[in-house]
């Protein structure tokens, strides 16, 4: 009758009392999150180790002269170790957790000795009496069993991080709200830095069965979150073939004289004098389609067009249209210019674009500005992480 009464499958008797009109706390409400075993946790992450890290030389390979640490034991009493050593020397963390999907995450009901503890955990030897259990979605602590575990090796984890450093966590469904906000704590909402999407699989085999109840699960997370001020470097990725839009070239210009315009127009500080090469330029340039110029220059076989549209990508072109009152005040300048096949046209916060000047204007959406294939070979990926698929 009540489903909001409901948390982790348990009844909210406050709620509950709330909604049937019953007498409520007065004390001024606040926002916060909480859960069972939140101080414990809190706690963990401050309190010292015991354990200490034993050198195996014999599984080491370049013992001497490496940089790299490989490290097995339970990760918490790793991470309280590194702390002394790393403590603001890591660059970039990549954690990649338990998604607490029900059977995925074995956790310890009673807590011994911390290696024995790792070593029950991983298998390796009998529980000697300490119960080892899934954390099942039907037991009541779900969610509370999982923020148990994270928050403590969040926290130890950005103790690690320089101050421009960065950590990226995988995740999906079942967790991504409560891991947004658990590093929200940690880190600062304003650390947040971006949640990527990332593609995992095709909409196709079993998980198309029950499409009538649920959508397919198609994809998962990374949350990025930085620890103080960081600068992300461009990415650009390679598109992985030709784009037959573009399909026409500009002629009578030099790949030298291409590359000073294009930083005039990426320039929004340009000078009178910068606009005036532009002009210029654009005033002696011509255009033919591409497959009019292979036929003129004999190039045949595929191979030779594809090598040639890569090498040319700079003067190889294609025309957009743009908004309604841009075009509008472009149609407007090219009255004015005599019938130019291309010229400039900068709007009102600097933007400069180069115009074909032979488009329709009786269009609803004339294809007017010119767009150079050189500056679309590679796009970069956003928030869309179907790279960190391919890559990982």
């Amino acid at each position: 009758m009540f489903p909001e009464v409901l948390t982790e499958k348990k009844i909210d008797f406050d709620k509950l009392r709330l909604i049937l009109g019953d007498e409520v706390e007065t004390a001024p409400e606040r926002y916060s999150f909480t859960w069972n075993g939140k101080k414990q946790a809190m706690q963990l992450a401050q309190k010292s180790t015991t354990a200490t890290l034993k050198p195996n030389k014999e599984k080491s390979k370049n013992w001497d002269e490496t940089k790299n640490i490989y490290i097995e034991g339970d990760n918490l009493e790793v991470l309280k170790l590194l702390q002394k050593s790393y403590s603001n020397k890591v660059k970039m963390i990549y954690v990649d957790p338990p998604y607490n999907t029900g059977g995925d995450f074995v956790y310890k009901d009673s807590f011994g000795d911390n290696l024995n503890n790792y070593l029950e955990q991983t298998g390796q030897i009998d529980s000697q009496g300490n119960k080892l259990s899934t954390n099942s979605d039907t037991d009541g602590r779900f969610h509370t069993n999982w923020l148990n575990m994270m928050y403590p090796r969040l926290k130890l984890a950005r103790n690690l991080l320089t101050e421009d450093g960065v950590i990226f966590i995988s995740i999906d469904d079942k967790e991504v709200d409560n891991l947004r906000k658990v590093c929200d704590e940690i880190f600062g909402p304003t650390n947040f830095v971006n949640a990527i999407s990332v593609k995992m699989s095709e909409s196709s085999g079993v998980k198309m069965a029950h499409t009538s109840k649920r959508l397919p699960k198609l994809k998962e997370y990374v949350l990025i979150y930085k620890k103080k001020d960081i600068i992300l470097k461009d990415i650009k990725i390679a598109k992985e073939k030709w784009d037959d839009e573009y399909k026409s070239i500009m002629t009578e210009i030099t790949e030298e004289e291409w590359n000073k315009m294009s930083e005039i127009i990426s320039d929004v500080e340009r000078s009178e004098s910068d606009f005036t090469f532009v002009k210029k330029l654009l005033d002696k340039a011509n255009y033919m389609s591409l497959s009019k110029y292979f036929r003129e220059k004999e190039i045949t076989s595929n191979e030779e067009k594809n090598k040639f549209k890569y090498a040319n990508a700079w003067r190889i072109f294609q025309t957009v249209s743009m908004g309604s009152g841009t075009s509008s005040e472009i149609v407007e300048s090219r009255r004015n210019l005599l019938k130019k096949i291309f010229f400039p046209y900068v709007t009102s916060t600097g933007q400069l674009y180069v115009i074909k000047g032979d488009f329709d204007e009786s269009s609803r959406k004339p294809r007017m500005q010119v767009l150079f294939a050189q500056d679309y070979l590679s796009y970069h990926p956003g928030i869309f992480g179907q790279i960190l698929r391919q890559l990982g």
